[in-house]
């Protein structure tokens, strides 16, 4: 026969629950508020963020409005001196430098990170293992790679950035290229995204 356990409540009752006051007043939209009013209400709030007791945010909003995208002719240069550590290189930048890759493939790929900027994609890690020095975070995003066997590199672009960059002999590059072509062949409609004719 079971016994009733008498639990005692661990959460405040309605009587000693104090809420702090607000340090300060937010403006409250209401139905007959007109737009000029509710925008005049939260002008203060924006006027507060925009002041110098923040100038982290004012940094960061001058930069994201400057534009942070390095200019294409930078990326080349930084390319065709061989600092492919730089990271924020476009594709566009390897193909009108390096010309057109050997084998290309884009797909949704997770990727490993390994620490300091670098990613490792899944294909690229032995089954049921993890690549040395992960720190258990992954990045799961449509990804494009360019190969370059003469070169003897892989690169992995997310959107518009490098990713991931490794030098591999120029066999295991084509061998690379190549199951991505076989894999290609088998896709069923719903992974290529073409409808029925």
């Amino acid at each position: 026969m079971l016994k009733k356990a008498i639990v005692a409540p661990t959460f405040p009752l309605a009587g000693d629950l104090t809420l702090p006051a607000p340090s300060r007043p937010r403006p409250a939209l209401s139905r007959g508020m007109r737009l000029s009013q509710a925008l005049f209400s939260y002008r203060s709030a924006f006027v507060n963020i925009l002041s110098i007791r923040h100038p982290g945010f004012l940094i960061a909003l001058f930069l994201l409005l400057c534009g942070c995208a390095v200019p294409m002719e930078e990326q080349k240069a930084h390319i065709r001196d061989g600092d492919l550590g730089f990271r924020v290189l476009s594709p566009q930048a390897f193909l009108d430098t390096w010309g057109k890759p050997t084998y290309a493939h884009a797909e949704n790929t997770q990727f490993f990170s390994v620490g300091k900027g670098q990613y490792i994609p899944r294909f690229r890690v032995p089954l049921g293992e993890a690549p040395p020095n992960w720190d258990s975070r992954l990045i799961s995003d449509n990804a494009l790679f360019l190969v370059y066997p003469d070169r003897e590199e892989l690169l992995g672009f997310v959107g518009d950035r490098l990713i991931h960059h490794e030098q591999l002999p120029a066999s295991q590059l084509h061998d690379i290229g190549k199951a991505w072509q076989r894999e290609s062949r088998f896709k069923t409609r719903l992974e290529t995204g073409s409808s029925p004719q």
